[in-house]
């Protein structure tokens, strides 16, 4: 049993659910690291025009085929082989799609086939409609048939409206579902890193009623408007939520999700879905990239309870049934700092966020290094504003606000793998719960049970090592030499005694005759065989007393792992008087006239970073030698404040003729240092 919010990021369910949607990290890996069924892209952005290549031989190439609305034989030009006519008790629409792949793509390469999906989405009445159709065996001449069957009046008159009403824009999507590769933008064309799980061929699916008539030609008279949406509120936990029902289909219910929260991702290890980018070195022009993706999140049971509250007060005969309402109309709002510290945060539109209400929302700010400081410094702080907001989502005339957040706090789901075996003999189980996470795993308490057949069974944790309370660390940078802490919690059926009475009771029942023995006796022992574990047997755990405990300089680590960000740099001027040194001979053996002439001057900054003044420099006409600096300062000094990044610490060593003299530990902050020995 996990915690009712879900907020873990799948890159291959959004993919094939919306193929816009890209996880923020990637790693990049040697193109012979991957291997068919996975496709070499020859291009970052992949699409359904491209040809592919087999990742360890360039000469095996693939393309995917191309589709169009066939035309109709026999009937008028152009006409598309479309219909939509009744069927039995219902509707059925066909669509027959020619192949329109072009000669270039096809020749000499590969036909793939992948699995795919078929569906047509449109926007009603703000909320996007989707119809998933099915292939079946296509007449001569024709490359790919498609059916769809609808069974009441409501969904025919939507998928009516939506192929008929040029503002549904409606489409058919072939999503193709592919694991592709693509050139790291990070670092050209030598590494690679999956960037799509599925490619989408998309085809306009709007129908003249005139022009079009006879894809309508037997659907008899013009189907009736899609109606409007009335919304009700249900209070909920103190909050109260918007559900939204149609005049035509008063007994399905339409919900918004509680929240969009940044989350974390499948593979391991589960870094927070965040990435970062920089541009430019100079520490006063540097511009951080934080991009994000956020999963919808509801409570199930909320939806549950939604369910009778909505039946009385909507009148039904019986509870509704509920689904997620994905909106067309959303638009996200984050606060983020001004350039100017102190006009403070404001609540800023996100208009290249890509908000889909199913698959979640993802997007990027672009920051000076001094605000995305802020920003990060927010990740961990559940009382700043900053990287929180709302997407408002516009039905109508009714907006209604979804919060936004991103916290590291909140990225509870899926912090632990679990493992589980079962001792027969001993008739336990053993469950091991091991840190999936960057950041250590605080175990306040633990309960369980074990799982038969998709149901628990009378059972409890009797043992956990470590005791609890506990906490498990993250893993070392070698997982191998230092593998993440684990807990092991052993779970057990009914008890012995519990087991030796239902012994008894089956053997008093064999002995002492009586009426229906043998039905007693076997009622009895299917009784003890519930308690009787085996192979199948899984543990479910309540894990809402499980958190992580956020390290925000393993967190930047984690985050860091497979990407690029340069130190920044200042540019520091360093002037040395010119007269203070001696001027090279000419007559390279003639030793120093004096054991005390300096020879060179060696500044040396603690960053490992040296400048060398000696004779034979050209000093300016002021006197003074100069050179310049460009100091770097690793980008987490800035990030975590791990060190200092407006001053640097320096010392000044003179060679003179007696030797080395080094100077002692200096601390400045100026851009242009005059270097004096001492």
């Amino acid at each position: 049993m996990k915690s009712p919010n879900i907020a873990t990021i799948n890159p291959a369910i959004l993919h094939f659910q919306n193929p816009q949607f890209r996880p923020p990290l990637v790693r990049p890996q040697a193109r012979t690291d991957f291997d068919l069924p996975t496709l070499i892209a020859p291009a970052a952005v992949p699409t359904d025009a491209l040809v592919y290549e087999a990742p360890k031989d360039s000469s095996k190439r693939f393309f995917l085929p191309g589709y169009a609305i066939a035309a109709a034989p026999g009937g008028v030009a152009q006409a598309k082989w479309v219909s939509f006519e009744p069927s039995g008790g219902s509707y059925l629409l066909t669509v027959h799609l020619a192949d329109a792949t072009p000669a270039a793509l096809s020749q000499g390469n590969a036909r793939l086939d992948p699995p795919t999906r078929y569906l047509i989405s449109a926007s009603l009445q703000g909320r996007a409609a989707k119809w998933d159709l099915t292939t079946v065996p296509s007449p001569q001449g024709v490359a790919l048939t498609l059916t769809l069957i609808v069974g009441n009046f409501a969904d025919r008159d939507s998928l009516y409206q939506a192929m008929t009403d040029p503002a549904a824009q409606a489409m058919l999507t072939i999503r193709r579902a592919v694991d592709i590769v693509a050139p790291s933008l990070a670092s050209g064309q030598t590494s690679y890193a999956r960037v799509a799980a599925a490619l989408d061929t998309v085809l306009p699916f709007t129908f003249s009623k005139d022009l079009d008539a006879n894809v309508f030609a037997r659907l008899g008279g013009a189907p009736a408007a899609v109606p409007g949406w009335s919304t009700s509120g249900v209070n909920w936990n103190g909050r109260r939520y918007v559900y939204f029902q149609s005049p035509s289909q008063p007994s399905q219910i339409y919900f918004l999700p509680d929240s969009f929260r940044v989350g974390r991702q499948e593979d391991q290890p589960r870094r927070p879905a965040l990435a970062v980018t920089a541009q430019g070195t100079d520490v006063g022009s540097v511009v951080m990239t934080l991009s994000y993706l956020a999963a919808p999140v509801w409570d199930p049971r909320r939806i549950a309870d939604a369910g009778p509250a909505l039946q009385q007060a909507l009148g039904l005969n019986a509870p509704p049934s509920l689904a997620l309402f994905e909106a067309t109309g959303a638009s996200l709002f984050l606060n983020l700092p001004g350039e100017d510290p102190a006009a403070g945060n404001s609540l800023v539109e996100q208009k290249g966020a890509l908000i889909d209400l199913a698959a979640g929302v993802q997007g990027s700010v672009t920051l000076g290094l001094a605000q995305f400081r802020d920003v990060y410094g927010a990740l961990f702080d559940e009382r700043s504003s900053l990287l929180s907001g709302e997407v408002r989502v516009t039905v109508g005339e009714d907006v209604t606000a979804i919060p936004f957040t991103a916290r590291i706090s909140d990225m509870n789901e899926d912090i632990v793998t679990i493992s589980s075996s079962v001792d027969v003999r001993g008739n336990i189980m053993t469950a091991t719960l091991t840190n999936a996470i960057e950041s250590p795993i605080h175990v306040e308490s633990l309960t369980g049970a074990i799982v038969r057949g998709g149901q628990p069974i009378a059972s409890a944790i009797a043992a956990a090592n470590p005791h609890l309370p506990t906490d498990l660390k993250p893993a070392g940078k070698d997982p191998h030499s230092d593998p993440p802490g684990a807990l092991a919690a052993t779970l057990s059926p009914s008890t012995t005694q519990e087991v030796t009475q239902s012994v008894g009771s089956v053997i008093g029942g064999l002995l002492g005759g009586g009426g229906n023995v043998a039905e007693q006796a076997l009622g009895a022992l299917g009784g003890l065989a519930s308690q009787l574990l085996d192979a199948s047997c899984t543990p479910q755990f309540d894990l809402s007393h499980v958190t992580a405990v956020p390290d925000p300089k393993a967190t930047w680590q984690a985050m860091m792992q497979d990407q690029v960000v340069g130190p920044v740099s200042r540019n520091l001027t360093l002037k040395f008087v010119a007269a203070m040194l001696t001027k090279p001979s000419s007559a390279p053996a003639t030793p120093p006239s004096s054991q005390e002439a300096v020879l060179a001057v060696q500044v040396v900054f603690d960053s490992g970073q040296t400048v060398t003044f000696d004779g034979s420099q050209t000093a300016d006409t002021a006197g003074f030698i100069n050179q310049t600096l460009k100091m770097s300062v690793p980008m987490d000094a800035f990030v975590l404040g791990t060190g200092p990044t407006d001053s640097y610490k320096y010392r000044t060593d003179v060679v003179a003729g007696a030797g080395i003299k080094q100077g002692t530990w200096t601390t400045d902050n100026r851009d242009t240092l005059f270097i004096i020995p001492n």
